[in-house]
């Protein structure tokens, strides 16, 4: 009678500890994929980065029509579209064009009013699109949060589609 009980209790303790092994496993794939998302939105949606050589870039000296030191590409500072080698017919009819009589000019207050919008879009829609596990939301937003990476952006747990 007591060696029956023994050998069940072995069996729990294996079954425990697969199971706890399998846990391990599936919180190492979790943050696994929270860490690539997040390389994602960094690169993709919260630097500011040429369309075309992907060249970070900060400067920003009123002109919305801008052109990259590293491969001369002109693009739109509202929305980063490769224009070229000249960005400033887009810019005078981009849809984001903040600025009076969409003049090519503006302030740094709108150039930074205009990356906000930009970027809270895109996270909704990567959130909507690329994510799909609730959890993964939950621990990516988290992870966003904590870095202050999205603090600007005024974002919500419900507008990006997961429940706490």
């Amino acid at each position: 009678m007591a060696s029956a009980l023994r050998e069940k209790e072995e069996e729990y303790e294996v079954r425990l500890k697969a199971l706890e092994e399998e846990n391990a496993l599936m919180q190492n794939n979790m943050k696994t994929a929270v860490l690539r998302h997040r390389k994602s939105i960094v690169e993709e949606i919260l630097e500011l980065r040429c369309p075309r050589c992907k060249r970070v870039f900060y400067d920003f000296d009123n002109c919305f029509a801008l052109t990259c030191n590293g491969c001369r590409c002109g693009f739109c500072a509202y929305c980063l579209k490769d224009c070229g080698t000249d960005a400033h017919r887009h810019v005078a009819q981009c849809d984001m064009n903040r600025a009076p009589g969409k003049d090519v000019y503006g302030t740094q207050d709108m150039f930074v009013a205009a990356h906000r919008d930009r970027r809270r879009e895109k996270l909704i829609e990567y959130f909507r699109e690329k994510v799909e596990d609730p959890r993964t939301k939950a621990l990516l937003f988290d992870e966003l949060s904590k870095g202050g990476d999205i603090s600007d952006l005024g974002l919500t747990a419900e507008i990006l589609g997961f429940n706490r």
